[in-house]
């Protein structure tokens, strides 16, 4: 299942994040006593649509990495911990405007095809 993680003051949470059928933003509240009394937390959680890639340039790079890749995508995507996977290194990404993603090639051992995928989770 989906999940996110909350900080609480000096606590982090692990809670499961139930389905939604439309995009909107919640209200996050605690339980402490097995479910008996819910407590805000004063934290929201937003749900958006899964963005999909439409388009990435450019489609090669060096392997001592460096190459600003632009990212098309559809819906909206938050810039807040957005990052983008080489493969399964991660590097930090840019929301440039609504629809374009930047993210900063990184370094690599051995040349060779990789997936690109990005995460704002």
């Amino acid at each position: 299942s989906k999940s996110a993680r909350v900080d609480v003051g000096n606590r982090i949470l692990q809670c499961e994040v139930p389905d939604v059928l439309e995009p909107g933003t919640v209200s996050i509240y605690v339980s402490m006593d097995q479910l008996t009394t819910w407590i805000p937390s004063g934290l929201e959680f937003r749900y958006t649509l899964q963005p999909e890639v439409l388009r990435i340039e450019p489609s090669i790079g060096y392997i001592s990495g460096g190459t600003t890749v632009r990212v098309w995508v559809t819906n909206e995507v938050d810039s807040l911990g957005l990052l983008c996977f080489f493969g399964d290194t991660a590097v930090s990404a840019t929301v440039v405007k609504a629809g374009l993603i930047e993210c900063i090639s990184p370094t690599t051992a051995t040349p060779g095809k990789v997936g690109l995928s990005f995460s704002n989770n």
